[in-house]
């Protein structure tokens, strides 16, 4: 700010200062750590999150760092922003994958901004890549039991598979959860199946699963067949 020689430019100045706190356009006051550090203290505050998530934005981080090299986070522009992105594409990184990875700087950013670290996001204004999800195909159920028949054929653990495949499709469970079922969720005498007990779940909370015949014929199966799957936990290996 140039000094100010009369009363009026200094009144002139001192509702500029004013103007450009109020839009919010002043650099913080204190130095704003590096991007890396900081994105080290992020992942110290994070809570909730489950532990896919947080693996996705590790993976996602990384890369941010390596583009963005030592910088501090009030260096931070929307001209790297629009560099990573371009750098990614080029790459063959997919849209999608380019999404998340800007979810993953955003979440970041942001909690940098409530450190007052920084007023405003580089990345606001940056729009989502177009991306339209690819939509997978239904098995049938004959396709689903050759699957396992090949795994029974092709595998020392086809069993384990076969259970874990047909398991999914008769209780409609993701791949994940179905691995974290243990055998205290399942209840034999009312007949239900308690998925994400453990809150795993993508909403964090547990649902409950009434048999259908196929789920029922096959718990009964997996409890005469072996004592190894009393031990706590499906696994494949």
């Amino acid at each position: 700010m140039e000094q100010a020689t009369t009363v009026a430019t200094a009144k002139n100045a001192l509702e500029d200062l004013k103007k450009k706190r109020r839009d919010d356009n002043l650099r913080p006051a204190a130095q704003a750590p590096y991007f890396e550090k900081f994105v080290v203290t992020y992942f110290s505050m994070i809570q909730g999150k489950r532990s896919g998530t947080i693996r996705r934005e590790r993976g996602s981080l990384k890369h941010w760092i390596e583009f963005f090299g030592p910088i501090r986070l009030t260096g931070i522009t929307t001209k790297h922003i629009y560099g990573f992105i371009s750098q990614r594409k080029k790459s063959g990184i997919s849209n999608r994958t380019v999404n998340l990875d800007m979810v993953a700087l955003n979440q970041v950013l942001k909690k940098a901004k409530v450190f007052h670290y920084i007023r405003n996001l580089p990345t606001e204004g940056v729009k989502q890549l177009r991306h339209v999800a690819v939509k997978r195909p239904i098995l049938s159920m004959s396709e689903i039991d050759s699957i396992c028949e090949a795994g029974l054929l092709h595998s020392k653990n086809g069993v384990e598979f076969a259970d874990y495949v047909h398991f999914m499709a008769f209780s409609g469970t993701r791949r994940n959860e179905a691995l974290r079922i243990r055998w205290q969720n399942v209840d034999m005498d009312r007949a239900s199946l308690t998925v994400g007990a453990d809150g795993n779940t993508k909403n964090h909370e547990s649902r409950e699963v009434n048999f259908n015949p196929s789920l029922e014929t096959l718990f009964k199966e997996m409890l005469t067949r072996t004592a190894a799957f009393l031990s706590g936990r499906f696994t494949v290996t």
